[in-house]
């Protein structure tokens, strides 16, 4: 008696995964985005990608991006604006007309929309979007490349504040609630001289101090939404440097419950 051959079991099983049966891909072509679903059948050990259609077409698009937290709205930016779909209704809910966006992102709770043009005299280009109405919220002017814009502008993760590089040397905090006056402005500078001799040094020294970065630090998960929670900004400057004896990296950290405009403490690192 002939037993049949049986085929090898594989050495694992697959399963379907409802958070990658909900993933979405977005590609651009020349006829602008196409939405892809990832399907995850137990019929198979492989996953395939499905074209969605009923989406609102966009010829022409240049760039598009789901909202960081589960890709309910895809942002479209068009030579017109942006147009904010939404995804479980196939249907745009927000037009902004804003032509000649080169850049775009969304902040992390996906309540504001960044979005940068090339700088022209006398245009603020850098501008903040209320991403549930579609409002303008604060423009700035930005003088480098468009596409670096939008990253100039960090929200921390409960988007409670709003940190911008303004210069080289200066960076602007925001209270998200006023975004009108910076809460405080953050000045790269050189540290100072040590004592000689129980006496200050004369300096002469040329300031060309710099942030090389900032971002604002993860709030520990046991204090968080909590009347005890810190929240700190660090800032990096000077981590760039030729020798040793030009070396004045320092790191500072804000504590930025304080109206205190100063650093609640700082520290000395080469290589910052």
């Amino acid at each position: 008696m002939k037993v049949p051959e049986q085929k090898p079991i594989p050495a694992f099983e697959y399963k379907e995964h409802k958070t990658l049966q909900t993933l979405k891909l977005v590609a651009i072509s020349e006829l602008g985005p196409h939405i892809f679903s990832l399907s995850c059948n137990n019929n198979s050990f492989a996953e395939t990608l499905i074209k969605e259609e009923g989406y609102p077409e966009y010829p022409g698009c240049e760039l598009a991006k789901f909202s960081p937290i589960n890709g309910k709205t895809l942002a479209v930016v068009t030579v017109k604006g942006i147009h904010l779909v939404d995804m479980e209704s196939k249907t745009e809910r927000i037009f902004i007309e804003r032509r000649g966006i080169i850049a775009l992102e969304w902040s992390p709770k996906e309540r504001y929309l960044i979005s940068c043009e090339k700088q022209k005299e006398g245009l603020k280009n850098l501008n903040v979007w209320d991403a549930n109405t579609g409002a303008h919220v604060i423009d700035f002017e930005w003088k480098n490349t468009a596409k670096d814009g939008p990253n100039s502008i960090k929200f921390d993760a409960d988007e409670k504040f709003c940190a911008r590089q303004v210069t080289k040397n200066v960076i602007e905090v925001f209270d998200s609630t006023n975004f009108k006056e910076p809460k405080m402005q953050i000045k790269a500078k050189l540290p100072p001289l040590p004592k000689l001799n129980g006496e200050p040094q004369i300096d002469n020294r040329v300031d060309n101090s710099k942030f090389d970065g900032f971002l604002f630090c993860p709030i520990p998960a046991d204090v968080k939404n909590t009347s005890s929670a810190s929240n700190y900004l660090m800032a990096w400057q000077n981590g760039e440097v030729l020798s040793s004896e030009e070396d004045n990296g320092l790191v500072y950290v804000y504590d930025l419950n304080s109206n205190l405009q100063r650093p609640k403490f700082n520290i000395a690192c080469p290589k910052a």
